[in-house]
């Protein structure tokens, strides 16, 4: 989900943070040059096509952006219409629009197994009826919602071609993953409710459900006022608007998602191991922070990229970032390949560095998240995919703000707003062999023991060794 955080030809892809994530504000960037001499964004790597008629338009190529040269300005047009279905574009000039066509409340938060069949039934669909002159299609099932994506010469017939097979269900799928086993694991601690089940703890499609289950899904999620169409090129909001309205037809109004139970942490740090041979150690660490809405989020984020810049001194390969959610508070999470010599020091250095108790950054650790994340903002703005991209992260979340890169204001509200939220202890998942890792971390604490043969059950307990 740090990675994130999008997309193989046609198939499902539902990882995130996310994630999350790639669209997030805390997508890695590279680190900025002392030269001054500006330096070429490098283009955006192809999507696969979906197989079209011989005759389809070429695509423009990504305009390229000076890292260090100013951003485009991001000016946003915005349309609502009566069933309350949502459009927000921007222009670019070019002969190609990128489009997103947003559904929120369909994700996998919604229900694993129904919203991850409902998207392959809509890349079948796709995929025998591609879109006129569309390509680069995918269909993602995302947290919080499925997300169509393609980009197009003609992006009202496109957008119309899709919405209308939107409604349409094929066959369910059977696929079963949505999230890697480390992630699917960490969210189910991280959310995890004393009597019920938090919507981002189970991630993971159990059987593939009934077509009548999956069919009854989609009537009740995709519906008008839960949709959002992005835009990024020559087409406009209205006229997204009116082309998946006008295909959509008339649907029953949506129910006003309820907010979940906050989850409920225990007080010491959590320790799981995946039982799955391997040499090189998959570590991922999560820790509950703060809500999307917080006025301190922009702080939070600046101080995440911090802290991996910090980290990564002495973990090159780590990777941290922010998993953006659409309810309660959003969890921080580091993840990086390990080596059993070392996991036990690198775990209790990246424990150590996590907020609120951490101390703050080093200043210079600070300042180059500052310059890298507003290097990250100048490519986003600067590359259409990437923008509408960014644009449906938001929609997903229900979030109308302006896409800038983050800034610390004048007096920090971050530690205020980190005290009063409710106490998160930290989750530790490793994948790897569990008879040499669990013993070594059980220096650290209790270590779980999770088999994926039996959807990560617990198999057995390693007490703590300290």
């Amino acid at each position: 989900m740090v990675g994130l955080l999008h997309g193989e030809d046609l198939e499902v892809n539902a990882r995130a943070a996310a994630a999350v994530v790639s669209v997030a504000l805390l997508e890695s960037c590279a680190a900025p040059r002392a030269s001054v001499a500006p330096l070429a964004t490098p283009r955006e790597a192809p999507l696969p096509e979906l197989p079209t008629s011989a005759t389809a338009p070429p695509q423009d190529a990504p305009p390229e952006a000076e890292l260090d040269s100013p951003p485009l300005p991001v000016r946003l047009a915005r349309h609502r219409g009566e069933s309350g279905l949502a459009a927000v574009s921007v222009a670019r000039a070019g002969t190609v629009t990128e489009l997103r066509i947003v559904v929120r409340g369909a994700g996998l938060a919604a229900e694993a197994s129904l919203a991850k069949a409902a998207a392959s039934a809509l890349s079948a669909r796709l995929r025998a009826a591609p879109p006129p002159f569309g390509a680069r299609v995918s269909v993602t099932a995302e947290l919080d919602a499925l997300i169509v994506s393609l980009v197009s010469t003609e992006p009202a017939t496109s957008a119309r071609a899709v919405a209308a097979a939107l409604r349409e269900v094929g066959a369910t799928s059977d696929e079963r993953a949505a999230h890697p086993a480390g992630e699917i694991a960490l969210f189910r601690a991280l959310f995890r409710l004393p009597a019920s089940v938090h919507p981002y703890s189970e991630l993971a499609p159990t059987s593939p459900p009934p077509r009548r289950d999956v069919t009854r899904f989609v009537e009740a999620r995709v519906v008008a006022d839960a949709i959002t169409v992005v835009a990024v090129g020559a087409l406009d909001a209205r006229s997204a608007h009116d082309a998946v309205a006008s295909a959509l037809g008339a649907t029953r109004a949506g129910s006003t998602p309820s907010r979940p139970t906050p989850p409920v942490s225990p007080d010491a740090p959590r320790f799981f191991v995946i039982d799955a041979p391997s040499d090189a150690p998959e570590v991922t660490v999560g820790l509950l922070t703060l809500d999307r809405a917080d006025d301190a989020w922009p702080e939070l984020v600046v101080d995440a990229r911090a802290r991996r810049e910090h980290l990564r001194a002495t973990i090159p390969e780590l990777e941290l970032s922010l998993v953006e959610l659409r309810d309660g508070p959003c969890p921080v999470v580091a993840a990086w390949r390990s080596v059993p010599t070392r996991l036990v020091d690198e775990t209790r250095a990246v424990l150590a560095a996590l907020p609120p108790d951490a101390p703050p950054p080093p200043a210079p650790s600070r300042d180059r998240a500052l310059r890298s994340l507003a290097r990250g903002h100048a490519m986003i703005a600067g590359q259409p995919r990437r923008l509408a991209d960014r644009l449906a992260a938001l929609a997903a979340m229900g979030r109308d703000e302006p896409v800038a890169a983050p800034s610390l204001p004048p007096k920090p509200r971050l530690p205020q707003s980190l005290g009063e939220q409710p106490p998160s202890a930290p989750v530790v998942v490793v994948e790897g062999d569990a008879a040499t890792l669990a013993p070594a971390l059980a220096s650290l604490g209790d270590v779980t023991v999770l088999d994926p043969a039996r959807a990560l059950a617990p198999s057995r307990v390693v007490k703590a060794s300290r």
